[in-house]
């Protein structure tokens, strides 16, 4: 009789499900607070790069550099840029915490 593994991806994905709950279940709040970052830094990532934001940025760059006016980014702007930080920011400080207390109260 042949032995039939699962994908590995598929032992992946249950891998990390099992650590986020796990994670989930000792430290909700740290984790609910971390996941609202990433699904925010994710959403506002794609969302520049479909809608061009990205691209229109680059564009004023080399305008400026070619008028001689170069602009002056940090090495943080330079990688992301600032409203796709402050907007995971927002979910680990504001969105994430505020959301795990609401539903606590909701659960009452």
């Amino acid at each position: 009789m042949a032995v039939v593994s699962k994908p590995a991806s598929q032992n992946l994905a249950v891998v990390l499900l099992t650590a986020y709950l796990s994670s989930l279940a000792r430290q909700p709040l740290v984790t609910k607070a971390c996941t609202t970052a990433t699904l925010n830094f994710l959403q506002e990532e794609i969302a520049q790069r479909v809608s061009g934001v990205r691209a229109d940025d680059k564009a004023t760059e080399k305008r400026a550099a070619l008028e001689g006016t170069p602009v002056k980014k940090s090495l943080i702007e330079k990688i992301v840029n600032k409203r796709v930080l402050q907007f995971s920011l927002y979910g680990l400080l504001i969105s994430g915490p505020l959301n795990h207390f609401l539903y606590e109260i909701l659960n009452k």
